[in-house]
């Protein structure tokens, strides 16, 4: 049985990629390249002289190893390095990065027993988001597959235990996104680190409590920015609005990272350990150094660091409402569940709940696709929390129909007034179908039908598995 489901889930994303590649749409944006990729195509091309002159900036330092492999591609079957060639490679490439994804996502839900229904929950919430379904193949030419990739990698190595594998995957890894090495020495560092779960019934008595802070917050925050008028006051009003979403992240985290006692936590993490995990965050470093030695550095003022976790003016929930657009039904379903969500990556380890914690707050900049690495925790988590509370099976039918809605990967983007200069009509259709994706590029006016239509999923999913009757949660390590 779990062969043949296997193979149905392999025969999907093959079939699905294969019509995206050959049929599907391209987003019309500088021929293929769409934004970013206008630079990585560039690196494709130049990628040899970069790296031979060292002439790479400090950023394009921790990304240009998908570009090199497209290049190489190309030419060991001398194809000419023409935009067109590198886009359709891009396509090739995400398709083949998807392929090992799967590999490696369902040995991991083999390796920590995970029941055959919530294998395909898991499945198209890692394969039908609007990330993995729409933009690796409408805009490929992106390091975001490179970094799926990782994360799946460098989930699979943690729960396996393999230090050196964990040490390359943060040299190699850190030439595709910059997390890599903090997130590898930290889950080296607590590779077997474990929680002990002293009481496993779950605190649901604060719930109401904090929803009322909450609340209160929003209501506050809310009236401020009506009653905000003059420049000052707007961009403080940017604060206040970002205060709600800032207050349930806090909420979170202090759930998440709740020690309580841990097992033999001094013995557990030795010299070398330490030394590895040293090793895997300096020696990204050195090379990125290396190869940008005469190249741009770049650095942000205070003000556009500080403009990175402040959503847009009144669109209160933002992270939130981005990262449900992006990402699907399971962050509704994350969010609603949260203590047994807890409970069960705490079961993982240490290194596995602060990798997920460092991709919370990375979640505030209303960004989706910079928790890309972190992604593969959030599914494995969602699916153990998902098997914990025992839904029904028209409820597992009903999220995994929303996910594929969610993912808009039947969506029909362009058209023939989609505007061919790069930056212009972004916050209008047809366009704006493709923005509305990416948090700070919503137009309030989708982001309020976005806010409307999560709601309403989540109290959907309230009204079927009330999250305050649940007892208890089982925390006992599940890895076989």
């Amino acid at each position: 049985m779990a062969a043949k489901s296997s193979f149905i889930m392999l025969l999907i994303i093959v079939v699905f990629g294969l019509y995206n590649i050959f049929i599907g749409e391209l987003v019309p944006t500088n021929g293929g390249l769409g934004w970013d990729g206008v630079t990585y195509g560039n690196i494709t091309k130049n990628v040899t002289t970069l790296i031979g002159n060292r002439e790479f900036d400090s950023y394009y330092a921790h990304r240009f190893l998908p570009s090199a492999i497209v290049r190489v591609v190309l030419e060991i079957n001398k194809i000419p390095l023409s935009d067109k060639n590198i886009v359709k490679c891009f396509q090739v490439y995400n398709l083949i990065i998807v392929i090992a994804v799967l590999f490696f996502l369902l040995k991991i839900f083999k390796k920590i027993n995970v029941s055959e229904s919530s294998k395909w929950v898991g499945f198209f919430t890692m394969f039908f988001s609007f990330e993995c379904s729409k933009q690796f193949y409408y805009d490929p030419v992106l390091t975001d597959s490179t970094a799926l990739l990782i994360g799946i990698l460098l989930l699979f190595f943690y729960i396996e235990r393999k230090l050196v594998c964990l040490l390359i995957l943060s040299i190699i890894g850190s030439m595709s996104w910059q997390l890599t090495s903090v997130c590898v020495a930290v889950a080296i560092l607590f590779i077997d680190t474990k929680f002990i779960i002293r009481d496993k019934k779950l605190v649901n008595s604060h719930l109401i409590n904090i929803f009322k802070i909450i609340t209160f917050i929003t209501v506050a925050s809310y009236l401020y920015t009506k009653i905000a008028k003059n420049s000052y006051n707007i961009y403080f009003g940017k604060i206040i609005t970002g205060l709600p979403s800032i207050t349930i992240l806090t909420f979170g985290l202090v759930n998440l990272l709740w020690l309580g006692k841990l097992t033999d936590f001094k013995c557990k993490i030795n010299i070398k350990k330490v030394l590895c995990a040293i090793a895997a965050l300096i020696i990204p470093n050195l090379i990125s150094k290396y190869l940008s030695q005469h190249g741009n550095v770049l650095s942000y003022t205070n003000e556009q660091l500080i403009g990175l976790f402040i959503p847009p003016y009144r669109e209160f929930f933002l992270p939130f409402v981005t990262l449900a657009s992006y990402w699907g039904p399971m962050i509704i379903f994350v969010f609603i569940y949260w203590g047994v969500f807890c409970n069960k990556v705490k079961s993982l380890g240490v290194g596995y709940v602060l990798i997920i914690a460092i991709n919370i707050i990375l979640s505030l900049d209303c960004e989706p696709r910079f928790i890309t690495l972190g992604w593969p925790f959030i599914v494995v988590g969602g699916v153990l929390a998902m098997d914990a509370i025992k839904p029904t099976t028209q409820y597992k039918y009903l999220f995994i129909l929303c996910t594929i809605l969610a993912s808009c990967c039947w969506l029909k983007i362009n058209s023939p007034s989609w505007s061919p200069v790069a930056e212009a009509d972004l916050f209008i259709l047809p366009k704006q179908l493709f923005f509305m994706h990416y948090g700070q590029w919503t137009h309030h006016y989708y982001y309020r039908i976005e806010l409307a239509i999560f709601l309403i999923l989540g109290i959907t999913s309230f009204i079927f598995c009330n999250p305050l009757k649940l007892k208890d949660c089982s925390s006992e390590y599940p890895i076989k």
